[in-house]
């Protein structure tokens, strides 16, 4: 069973009882105003149908996951041993120290999620890596619990497609719970600046279960015992889940000593540690194709961040005079070394020449990248509003301790796949015939 075939005899079926389909795609816009699938206040727009990987794209994506975890393994190797290659990120001296505090997870980013525009077999592009603060594991859920209820499904499955979902929370709770060896279970903070959040009470509830006392911090509320344990309301946390990403964290860092000293002293152990960061910014790709660090990788990972990693290059003066990126200003985009949900982003195409090559000065030594523009894979899927439409689509892979989790997927018809240019969520699935 090929994708572009099932992707046609979904559209076939949805476009042969049009009213049928639609009456029950807004039956489960209901549903979902009772659920945990928000989004600035408002219900996450979806798809009607999801995003399904056949058993050889499920193959594949588990290969895909392999080696780029042995290539950020690699990366994380580097970083601690090269001073040459460790400058190359640039990170401030302060958080290099917290970064290169000893460990004792099997890898710094135990939980990442790899955003990649998937093509096809053995053809995709990297988006972006999350490491610290990746999310939407409850829009997943939600969209999920949906499909399952909708009469899609219900003709799918009559016509012998066997579907199954992914989990993404008893897995997490059980990975951390996996790294203790005392009799009664660990207290846990769930860290972030901003912790009235479903999915944070959706993890904590899986951590209760377990027997565990959950807490949720603000990381203004931390102390240190006089263990060296970060402590909240006076009682020693044995691990956090850090939500709070690096570059909140840093932008606080004066305000937050309590919880240096915390990472400082290592009692308290950080799913995950500051060390994700190397993995999480986005100058992790202009390292990866930088000149001067080739020869530290093998022949293979050479050629794989040729094929999947977008060419990525720091924004300074020569750069910006560099003919190539300016007039072909429509194969570039702009990005932050660190920011998220899309903010920040400028593209080529949607300037002209003049406003392209203002920008481009105007963000040398603001620590901006430029990168190459990447193919985005286009469905054909059917909006009951707008009817039949090419969505571009990205898919987030989450990768608990090195390992292909589950999806988190979303499409959109513009150029860049966000909520700025009208992005949707679909649930993701496993299908095959049976």
């Amino acid at each position: 069973m090929k994708s572009k075939e099932l992707y046609e005899e979904i559209l076939e079926i949805l476009e042969g009882d049009f009213s049928k389909y639609k009456n029950d795609y807004l039956r489960l816009k209901e549903m979902e105003k009772s659920s945990e699938a928000y989004y600035d206040g408002q219900p996450v727009p979806f798809l009607y149908s999801p995003r399904f990987f056949n058993e050889e794209e499920m193959l594949d994506l588990h290969s895909i996951v392999d080696k780029s975890v042995e290539l950020f393994d690699r990366v994380v190797e580097l970083y601690k041993k090269e001073e040459g290659f460790r400058q190359l990120f640039g990170f401030p001296k302060n958080l290099e120290e917290l970064i290169l505090l000893e460990n004792p997870l099997e890898k710094v980013y135990p939980m990442a999620r790899m955003d990649v525009f998937y093509r096809g077999l053995d053809d995709f592009s990297f988006c972006e890596i999350n490491t610290d603060g990746s999310s939407a594991m409850n829009e997943d859920r939600v969209l999920k619990e949906l499909f399952f209820d909708s009469e899609l499904y219900k003709t799918l499955k009559a016509r012998g497609y066997e579907i199954e979902g992914f989990e993404l929370f008893e897995s997490w709770v059980e990975y951390v719970l996996s790294n203790w060896n005392k009799n009664t279970p660990p207290r846990i903070g769930i860290l972030d600046t901003d912790i009235d959040n479903d999915e944070f009470r959706r993890f904590g509830a899986h951590f209760e279960k377990r027997g565990c006392e959950v807490d949720y911090v603000m990381p203004q509320e931390l102390d240190v015992d006089r263990d060296g344990y970060l402590a909240f309301k006076g009682k020693p946390l044995d691990y956090i889940y850090r939500r709070l990403v690096t570059s909140d964290f840093y932008k606080l860092y004066d305000e937050l000593p309590k919880l240096v000293e915390g990472i400082r002293c290592g009692k308290t152990q950080l799913f995950g540690p500051i060390a994700s960061q190397i993995i999480h910014n986005k100058v992790l790709f202009f390292v990866l194709h930088h000149p001067d660090v080739q020869h530290f990788f093998t022949p293979e990972q050479r050629e794989f961040v040729k094929k999947h990693v977008p060419y990525t290059a720091l924004v300074d003066e020569k750069l910006a005079k560099n003919p190539q990126f300016i007039e072909h200003k429509d194969e570039y985009l702009l990005k932050p070394t660190d920011s998220y949900a899309s903010r920040g982003i400028f593209l080529g195409r949607d300037m002209d020449s003049e406003q392209w090559r203002d920008t481009l000065e105007s963000l040398v030594g603001r620590e901006y990248l430029i990168q190459a523009f990447a193919k985005l894979p286009a469905i054909e899927m059917l909006s009951f509003e707008e009817g039949v439409k090419s969505f571009n689509h990205m898919t987030g892979i989450f990768v608990y301790n090195g390992k292909l989790q589950g999806f988190f997927s979303r499409a959109c018809q513009g150029p860049i796949i966000a909520s700025s240019y009208g992005g949707k969520s679909l649930a993701t699935l496993s299908i095959k015939k049976v």
